[in-house]
């Protein structure tokens, strides 16, 4: 795709990004496939993208993980479209302004009986609530526990505290389809045939 791009002279007028919308989870934690955890096996996804050079040098890595909803906020940053939701999110901005800055980045799910799950990550913490009002927090230091298998929110309560605060006002948006047309019977099949949909 890329050298086809590059063929036809467009290199420099293309945003190319390459992302995943979740991993998947094979027992590391008790759950097989994508659903009803944020463990970094489904969290922790790749994230690439390649702006043209008329807009001028990025750096090659950042070295925070960031949410995918900012994505779309940095293209349109990127393009110039100025009726973009939410423009702060663009990470072109982030890039150019915080260059040292991490802040903390938001994930939820629900496990299989409804009960919400939200999650966070901040520094080297990361924070799982649970409970209609995340009263049950899980807390993990990444850089010591990496498979995130020891809960270290009973030795570090301050940490837990001001974490699950963060957790608990922080409003995120769910991303629904009931403004969208109806999915046909065809399609419909073909997605419950890879494990989406009822």
């Amino acid at each position: 795709m890329l050298a086809e791009i590059e063929r036809r002279g467009l290199m420099n007028r293309t945003i190319v990004v390459v992302a995943s919308d979740h991993g998947e989870g094979f027992y590391e934690h008790g759950f097989l496939l994508h659903n009803y955890t944020l463990f970094d096996e489904v969290l922790h996804v790749p994230l690439i993208i390649r702006f043209p050079s008329s807009l001028g040098q990025v750096p090659k890595s950042w070295p925070f993980p960031v949410e995918l909803r900012r994505v779309f906020a940095t293209i349109c940053d990127a393009l110039g479209v100025r009726s973009c939701r939410r423009p702060d999110e663009s990470l072109l901005i982030a890039i150019r302004n915080e260059p040292g800055q991490d802040r903390p980045v938001f994930a939820i799910s629900e496990r299989a009986n409804g009960t919400p799950l939200k999650g966070l990550v901040s520094g080297k913490h990361k924070l799982i609530g649970t409970g209609d009002r995340f009263e049950h927090l899980i807390l993990y230091d990444l850089d010591a526990d990496s498979q995130e298998k020891n809960d270290l929110a009973a030795q570090r309560p301050e940490v837990t505290r001001v974490l699950g605060e963060i957790l608990r006002r922080t409003r995120l948006e769910r991303v629904t389809l009931r403004d969208s047309p109806p999915i046909p019977d065809e399609t419909r099949q073909r997605l419950k045939a890879l494990g989406y949909g009822d």
